[in-house]
């Protein structure tokens, strides 16, 4: 500034680099040098130079991110060696994901199926899984029939999972994807060739080289769509989490008070232990002998108040020790 012959009044917005925004006594320096309307503490100054944001009526919206994982577990028909269902665990949205992401899952399924969506710490870390919401993912079997009967295969089930500002994940929508193949002549020279786009042929055009010495004549038409899908329903079933009844409600309550009542209890007479090997110790330390660590650094009077302090709360320890037996 001093180079430039500019002062502080010609200041129209001042970003502070890096870090520095969170330095307390930064800020008060910059507001105490320039007005806090032109400081723009809301900017990335990085980005600052490509958005154009650096000016003080430019409201930043954080990113929010979760040092947890979203995980989808689902449970497939066929059993494992044990002769369980097998369970398959895929990771939706790794950790440290920004908030409102939209993922794509597909799963190889041809029958219904149930999904448990839920959270998990990873790797490292003490391990908590905490399961959400749990679907049941109805109607897959049947329009997978459906798909079949015109020549569908390969049948899978794509997942769009919405991951909201909150940090909860949920299925929003479910789709049977499956793959259309033309079984005809045309369909057997594309796959014979590997190309990309489903053509039908009519027998009164031009003429198509297969392969050598066979030849078909034919008339291009509009591309098959290779992909078909069905949407099917995605039912929420609250059988992670239920809702409590009054009655549990209640039972829970009292399960409380007792826990406390025990916990009191064992607290209280941790006290009373500790407090007993105490007093134990400190009437060693009372004795007028060479040895004690108070010769030296007490008079015989203060050594007597804290006699008689200890008798005083020895005598009150026996009832209370005589009250606890009897309970």
């Amino acid at each position: 500034m001093n180079g430039t012959g500019s002062g502080v009044a010609d200041v129209e917005s001042v970003m502070p680099n890096d870090g520095n925004t969170r330095v307390r006594f930064v800020q008060p320096v910059v507001k105490n040098t320039v007005e806090s309307a032109t400081s723009a503490t809301n900017v990335n100054s990085d980005e600052a130079c490509v958005l154009g944001t650096a000016t003080k009526s430019f409201k930043a919206q954080h990113p929010v991110f979760h040092v947890v994982y979203v995980y989808l577990c689902e449970t497939v028909k066929n059993k494992s060696k044990d002769g369980n269902p097998r369970i398959i665990e895929t990771v939706a949205v790794p950790i440290r994901s920004t908030t409102r992401l939209r993922m794509a899952l597909t799963l190889k399924h041809k029958q219904d199926y149930d999904v448990v969506v839920g959270f998990k710490e990873p790797t490292g870390r003490p391990r908590t899984d905490v399961p959400t919401l749990q679907y049941t993912i109805m109607g897959v079997q049947a329009t997978y029939h459906n798909l079949t009967e015109r020549g569908a295969t390969d049948a899978a089930v794509r997942l769009n999972l919405l991951y909201s500002k909150g940090g909860l994940a949920g299925i929003t929508e479910a789709v049977v994807v499956v793959t259309v193949k033309d079984v005809g002549l045309t369909g057997k020279i594309d796959r014979l060739f590997g190309g990309e786009f489903f053509r039908t042929l009519d027998t009164d055009s031009s003429t198509v080289s297969a392969s050598e010495g066979t030849k078909v004549e034919g008339e291009l038409k509009k591309p098959v769509e290779k992909l078909g899908s069905s949407e099917i329903t995605p039912i929420l079933e609250p059988a992670i989490i239920k809702p409590t009844s009054p009655g549990e409600k209640k039972a829970g309550r009292k399960r409380l008070i007792f826990n406390a009542a025990a916990s009191t209890k064992h607290e209280r007479e941790e006290g009373f232990n500790d407090l007993e090997g105490f007093l134990y110790r400190f009437r060693c330390l009372l004795s007028g002998l060479g040895e004690s660590p108070f010769d030296g650094f007490s008079i015989a009077e203060e050594r007597g108040q804290g006699s008689e302090r200890l008798s005083t709360a020895r005598r009150i320890r026996v009832p209370c020790k005589r009250q606890r037996n009897l309970g």
